[in-house]
Parts: structure tokens; sequence; C-alpha cells
């Protein structure tokens, strides 16, 4: 058995226990000292635990908050390399997220970065409470993503922390006010697709769309290409909202629904999963696409099959890694004060017809 001594000149690690101790006050008084954290401090107790912290040695090598002391000094906000995706896990499964995830991932790596996901603070009570991790000053940016639960709560509680405060937030295809934001043209791809629709001679479309910010700006897309072609969109677009149960269907109503508007020759689903869900259930009953109704969705990351396995739905394509990748790159940039200001970024899309659309069957 070896017997490893420390040599003479090896020191034990100065630690906020033992500034604490110098000072007389508490191990928390000297964390918040570190960060500079005046509102819960006195301006002087913050400089005279500082000061004393340096006079031991505290060594920033070996500590973060000491790297906190140092960088305070020059003005600097400490990187922590650890940042969050509000959002979790066990709701972001599948072919919609994994490219979100991979994306962000990615660059991530690239620049030894940590991704904390799996969080979701509780947005149902007064007060939305965030993981002590946050309240420590030990994240250094947050993604949102459109689609989930309302942000606004969350966004509250992270300017509301001393440990967050005004760190970078970018939303992934959702602006928030005082973040930045990468989009997609979202408006655009769904008025290339009802132009699309109008030229095969539908005039008249059941849309599935529910009140999410993406959703908002395809219907808005659809009001475009209607205006644009000299139509009422009122006239065009029957809304059918109301039948969606998150991205499902409730089978009975949607199909009653379907036929008392009998003159509807194409439903517009507001995404890939509530087109897929549509397909099943109008196959079920007896509708054939495209031959009795068109069928369109928008991201690309469903398909709807035809007998030999081939998708057929046509939609609108959302470069799902490339927003990813921005996003990511777009938040380490705010957080290294490269981007000095919050700013939204749009990145373009893709019609893709199928055969899944085709002229209205004739009466």
């Amino acid at each position: 058995i070896a017997v490893i001594k420390k040599s003479k000149s090896s020191r034990r690690n100065v630690t906020q226990r033992d500034i604490a101790d110098a000072c007389g006050v508490s191990v928390m008084s000297v964390s918040l000292a570190l960060r500079n954290d005046t509102k819960n401090l006195s301006a002087a107790t913050v400089e005279r635990i500082c000061a004393k912290a340096q006079e031991l040695g505290y060594d920033s090598s070996r500590s973060l908050d000491a790297r906190r002391l140092r960088y305070a000094r020059s003005g600097t906000v400490v990187e922590n390399q650890i940042v969050a995706f509000y959002l979790s896990l066990r709701n972001a499964t599948g072919p919609y997220f994994e490219p979100l995830l991979e994306g962000v991932s990615e660059v991530l790596d690239e620049e030894n970065y940590a991704l904390l996901t799996n969080w979701r603070a509780d947005v149902e009570s007064e007060v939305c409470s965030l993981p002590a991790i946050f309240h420590r000053g030990e994240v250094d940016g947050v993604f949102t993503l459109s689609g989930g639960d309302d942000v606004k709560p969350i966004l509250d509680a992270l300017r509301g922390s001393s440990g967050f405060g005004n760190r970078p937030v970018v939303g992934i295809m959702e602006p928030h006010k005082g973040c930045s934001a990468v989009l997609v043209d979202d408006r655009g791809g769904a008025c290339a697709l009802m132009k699309h629709l109008l030229d095969l001679g539908h005039r008249k479309t059941l849309c599935l769309f529910s009140e999410g910010y993406q959703h908002r700006e395809r219907v808005a897309g659809l009001r475009q290409a209607c205006e644009e072609r000299g139509l009422d969109p009122n006239d065009v677009m029957v809304p059918a909202g109301h039948l969606l149960r998150g991205k499902t269907l409730c089978v009975e109503a949607f199909m009653r629904f379907l036929k008392e508007q009998g003159e509807c020759s194409a439903v517009v689903a507001g995404n890939d999963y509530i087109a897929s869900n549509a397909a099943t259930i109008m196959r079920e009953n007896g509708l054939r696409i495209p031959q009795d109704i068109s069928l369109t969705g928008f991201d690309d990351v469903i398909p709807v099959t035809d007998m030999n396995g081939d998708n057929i739905l046509t939609t609108v394509r959302i470069p799902l890694k490339a927003v990813a990748r921005r996003s990511a790159k777009l938040l380490l940039d705010r957080i290294r004060g490269i981007e000095p200001e919050d700013r939204d970024i749009r990145l373009p899309v893709e019609f893709v017809p199928r055969s899944g659309t085709a002229s209205p069957p004739k009466k």
C-alpha cells in the first residue's frame, strides 16, 4: 500500500466558509457578495467580503464564485457554460422535437456548453417558482419554444430572479417582449399553400388551427392568399379549431362538421400531426385522399402514406434543425456580448406539394 504525503508547499483550498468565518457573516452572505448582489446586501458589505476573499487567496481556478469575483472586477459576467431549454423531455419526443434538440445540442457541444432540460416551472400558482440553479446565477441563458405552455409567467419569474435577471432568452419560433427570437416564414409558407389550393379550384376549405403564435401566423398567410386572389377569406376558410383537443380531433364531431360543410373540398391542418389524425378519421369513414377531399399540413415531419407507402401529404417544410442551430448561436452571441441587443431572425420555409392535393371532385 503506497501512502502519498502532501508536500509542505501544498495548501488547503480557501472555501466560502473560511471567508464567512473571517468576516463574521453567513456562507449565504459570502455567496451573494461574490455574485456582487447589492440587492440583498449593502455595497459596503459586498466590498468587505470581496476584499477578504482576495486577501485569503480565494482560488479563481477552482471555484465558480471566485471566477465571478475576478470577472466582476473587470466588468465581465462569468460564463457558467450552462443554458436551459424550457420544456419537459416527457412531452418533447417525436420527429418535431428531435431535430430541435439535436441542432441546439450540436452547437452547445462545440462550445463546451451544457444543456439543462426536463424542467417546468409551476405556472398554475400565483408565484411562478424556478429551480434553485437559476437563483444561484448558474444559468447563462434560456430557450423557449413555440406551442408549449404560456411562457409569460416563466419569463416574469426569470426577470424577477436576482440570479438570472436580464440574462438573454431566445424564443424558438415565437417572439417575446424583451427577448431575441429565431422565427420562420410561417405566413409566407401558408400563403403559398393556399394559392396552390386555389389554383386547383378549391373554394371552400376546412381549417383546423389552434390559438398558438405559429398557427395564427399561418392563418394570416392563408387569408393573405385569398385576398391577393380577389377572394373573401371568410367565404373560402371555414374555421374548425373548436374540434381540436390538443393535437387530436373528436372523431364524431369532426365527421359531423365535415358533412355539415358539404361544400368543403379540402382540409387545411395547422400541422402534420393534426393532418395525420384527420387522414385516419376520414379514411376510416370512407373518404379517399385526394379523390374525395384534399389534405394539407405544416412542418413536414409526419407522413400520410398511400397504399405504396409513399408520403402524399402536401405541406410546408420547416427547417427545424437550422432553426435550432441558429437559436443556439444567437443565444451564445447574446451571452458573450457579440450581439449587444435582442433581435429577431426569420428563416425561410419550403412549400412541398404532393399527391394529397388535387382538383375538387366534380359534383
